[in-house]
């Protein structure tokens, strides 16, 4: 099985605005001329063609955390705001919450539960906890502690 690699892409350089195809607004850039090839295997280490001015780091990937990575945040307050990515993992059952450090790159499992499943919103609340949600509309595996529980849809 191909691991699923997660991908922070950073800037390093200024690009420059002259030329036809680089865009407008504060995302200027020269697009790729053609789509990146699917190749077997491809490459673990730069999976992404990316134009000029753009790098990529692979931070995390399988086996150090669950399958099926889906939604990711990154610690938005406190005093080490931004140092750590979080991610939902949208697995039938067995669905997990992930984390990595960006300065060390350890990644860990920070809750997972065998009645969790499908596991698809994330986000960082103002008062600096997570908020994840199960992608499900009839569970399979039921809460142990409240299995008599339904999914109800809401609408706006």
């Amino acid at each position: 099985m191909a691991a699923l690699a997660m991908i922070l892409a950073n800037v390093v350089q200024a690009q420059s605005t002259t030329g036809s195809g680089a865009g407008s607004g504060q995302f200027q850039f020269t697009p790729l001329a053609s789509s990146s090839p699917c190749t077997p295997g491809g490459n673990a280490a730069r999976p992404f063609l990316l134009p000029p001015g753009y790098d990529q780091r692979v931070f995390a990937s399988e086996p150090q955390f669950p399958d099926l990575p889906d939604m990711n945040t990154q610690n938005e307050t406190g005093p080490d705001a931004g140092r750590y990515v979080y991610r939902t993992h949208e697995t039938n059952a067995n669905a997990a919450v992930s984390v990595t450090d960006l300065e060390t790159n350890a990644t860990r499992i920070l809750a997972q539960r065998q009645d969790w499943e499908r596991f698809d919103g994330i986000e960082w609340t103002p008062w600096g906890t997570i908020l994840a949600a199960e992608e499900t509309s009839s569970a399979a595996f039921k809460d142990p502690a409240v299995p008599q529980a339904e999914a109800v849809w809401c609408t706006r």
